[in-house]
């Protein structure tokens, strides 16, 4: 005999997810600049790339930028009062 596959499924309680705390760090050092579209330019606009991992609990970033990480990147479009800045919480 063979099993291929088997799934469970469990309703509980269980205690809290305690995640860990990421370190303080207010600035992002981008690690490269590349030129870009982003947003309704018709031109390629410079932007720092910054990697997802070199942001800490504090750190702020304004638009236009790009955020790498393994599988994904985030894109900030220019900056005006109500877009397009992020900031990291912990």
């Amino acid at each position: 005999m063979e099993i291929v596959n088997i799934r469970l499924a469990a309703i509980g309680r269980r205690p809290g997810l305690k995640l860990p705390g990421l370190p303080a760090r207010r600035g992002a050092k981008a690690f490269r600049k590349v030129r870009a579209h982003v947003g309704e330019s018709s031109r390629p606009v410079s932007c720092p790339v910054v990697r997802r991992e070199d942001l800490g609990a504090g750190a702020r970033l304004s638009g236009p930028a790009l955020v790498r990480e393994h599988g994904t990147t985030t894109v900030l479009f220019k900056a005006t009062p109500s877009r397009s800045r992020g900031r990291v919480s912990s």
